[in-house]
């Protein structure tokens, strides 16, 4: 079984927004879906499970229903926000034969997946893995949590996150996790949608969100961090909830 636990924490640096999801059930109306994804108990199902899955694969959105202030138009500056996410990749038992990933995604205000978008390595994000790597035709800030290794990713890395800028190939990448990045507001408009994208091609797995935070205020100022936990601390955890779910 290979099981990704992955707690994550985006800074980056006006109006505020708060969201404070520890657990789900189906009652979260401030949670849009698109296509396949589902809320229930067990969290956000971003994709369909395997043993329902449909033939050419799953592609799932979720995102807030309200948008965010992301930069100031006047001084140019960006907002402050902080989100954290418990997600689940789960390959059932499969070792290698599992795919694709997931992003959290910053997109313009109220655009939504196309409805001709095509399962793959696009992770919902482009409508085809022909036009992934086509910047006029997307736009999107992404962090990738990427499992399967397409013709555009770095081919010593595997499993691996990513900066996406309007483009599925990755501005910087990382093995697993770990990393500081720096970012730029240019690439996406003063108000922001922001959420979950993912996709399964012929080979499929589990995308779940398990708990999901997010807050923002009116603080502004000029930088972006992006970080991720502390890899050993990371492998101790999916070690524990491996051998809890043996037991």
């Amino acid at each position: 079984m290979t099981i990704f636990f992955l707690p994550v924490t985006m800074i980056s640096y006006a109006t505020s927004l708060n969201l404070n999801c520890t657990s789900f059930d189906s009652n979260h109306p401030e949670i849009f879906k698109e296509f396949d994804t589902t809320v229930g108990n067990v969290g956000i199902e971003l994709t369909m499970n395997l043993r329902d899955q449909k033939q050419g694969g799953s592609i799932g959105r979720a995102t807030y229903r309200e948008p965010l202030h992301l930069w100031d138009k006047a001084s140019g500056n960006l907002t402050n926000f902080t989100t954290h996410f418990f997600l689940i990749i789960d390959s059932q038992g499969e070792s290698e034969l599992y795919s694709d990933g997931l992003t959290f995604l910053l997109v313009p205000n109220s655009s939504r997946a196309a409805p001709e978008t095509i399962p793959g390595g696009n992770l919902a994000l482009a409508i085809n893995d022909s036009l992934a790597l086509d910047s006029q035709e997307s736009n999107f800030v992404a962090v990738e949590f990427d499992t399967y290794s397409n013709p555009w990713d770095p081919q010593t890395q595997g499993n691996h996150v990513g900066i996406d800028v309007r483009s599925m190939q990755s501005v910087a990448t990382a093995p697993c996790l770990s990393n500081v990045m720096q970012g730029n507001r240019t690439y996406l408009p003063e108000w922001v949608t922001f959420g979950f994208s993912v996709s399964t091609g012929s080979l499929s797995q589990i995308n779940r969100i398990r708990s999901w935070e997010f807050s923002s205020s009116s603080d502004i100022v000029d930088s972006v961090i992006i970080s991720t936990p502390n890899i050993e601390q990371l492998q101790q955890k999916v070690e524990v909830i491996q051998d809890s779910w043996q037991d």
